[in-house]
């Protein structure tokens, strides 16, 4: 009897912790397919996106009937990362040219880089402006209102610099060097990346 009470007494915790235990915590894709279409979409969407997954992002964000200003811009970024200007800028202008979607003042500077990517110098200029407008902190405010072709004068500043290799350089391009202090008695190492071919010991 006094055994039966004893395993009682243990196995009434567990039942009363398992019946107030909430595991949509634990297990966070679950969590993404909570919704209807477009916001189950945007979830994975959004998880790739964080991830840094942007084909994979761009492929669920694609599917999105009706995306918000959020998704849209998701998407110009991961358009702009896997090199595919044109649908960047086309994902930044349906968020001007939906009158429900508000814009920020980063959206006008992001879409006057990719068009100056894309050789729109007098729209992104444009841009530019409203863009100072919207931010006068920007020290480059004062820049974009009163020099309406400011790319050329940053094209102009290249010829201010030159490069020259050192006389340490060799054709192997080696960048990155870091020296490690080593406590087996093998001395110091010193790491490096390089093009040229390596022998390995």
């Amino acid at each position: 009897m006094k055994k039966i009470l004893v395993f009682l007494l243990f196995l009434c915790p567990l039942f009363l912790y398992s019946q107030n235990n909430d595991d949509s915590g634990k297990f966070p894709a679950f969590n993404l397919g909570l919704g209807g279409s477009d916001k189950k979409l945007k979830n994975w969407g959004n998880y790739h996106f964080d991830n840094g997954l942007y084909s994979k992002a761009l492929k669920t964000y694609e599917k999105i009937e009706t995306p918000d200003a959020e998704t849209l811009r998701n998407m110009a970024y991961s358009y702009e990362f896997v090199d595919n200007i044109e649908k960047a800028v086309e994902s930044y202008q349906k968020i001007f040219d939906d009158k429900e979607l508000t814009e920020i003042p980063m959206d006008y500077f992001n879409l006057a880089n990719l068009l100056d990517i894309v050789g729109d110098y007098g729209e992104s200029t444009k841009l530019r402006k409203k863009y100072a407008r919207f931010v006068m902190k920007d020290s480059r405010s004062p820049l974009y209102q009163n020099d309406s072709l400011y790319y050329k004068s940053l094209q102009s500043g290249s010829d201010d610099y030159k490069l020259n290799n050192l006389s340490i350089n060799s054709p192997a391009s080696e960048i990155g060097s870091y020296a490690i202090r080593t406590n087996s008695g093998d001395g110091n190492k010193f790491l490096f990346t390089s093009s040229g071919e390596t022998s390995k010991k």
